[in-house]
């Protein structure tokens, strides 16, 4: 075989396609205990890794030039909370908002801001290390943090 030619898969005369597919399922089913999709922790926000005291949340407030900021652990907790909306969840393709089921609150990205860094605990090289572990690839993976809602 020559190496500059890309390999191609042959289907064996013979097989259906039902057959070839059952046998893709069954294979990647096979895999699916081996797969992590999910993990998790805790930190503690009274001590960080770069030796700044707590963590802060900024945060402003509806038709109003005030920001109010807390501090973790700290009082001001309750103000944070009151200026949250409603959290609605994923069911199927839509959107609910259902508190008996779920009652949470969050604020966009757009509306507050924190000096918690997730890369200061080592928590996005944990979750690369566990959710996309080396596996010979050409070209290296990674995983990026970004600042979405608080919720």
């Amino acid at each position: 075989m020559d190496p500059a030619q890309p390999e191609t898969a042959q289907i064996p005369s013979g097989k259906s396609n039902t057959e070839l597919l059952r046998k893709l399922s069954a294979t990647v089913n096979g895999q699916a205990a081996a797969a992590t999709f999910a993990c998790g922790g805790s930190v503690d926000p009274a001590t960080t890794s770069n030796g700044t005291p707590g963590v802060t949340i900024r945060w402003d407030v509806s038709g109003c030039r005030d920001v109010h900021k807390t501090s973790f652990p700290g009082p001001g907790v309750d103000a944070l909370v009151q200026r949250c909306e409603a959290a609605t969840f994923g069911l199927g393709n839509c959107d609910v908002l259902d508190e008996g089921y779920r009652k949470a609150g969050k604020l966009d990205n757009t509306a507050f801001s924190t000096d918690f860094h997730p890369h200061d605990y080592g928590i996005v090289d944990a979750v690369q290390q566990i959710l996309m572990p080396p596996g010979g690839e050409s070209e290296p993976r990674c995983v990026r943090g970004e600042l979405y809602k608080l919720n």
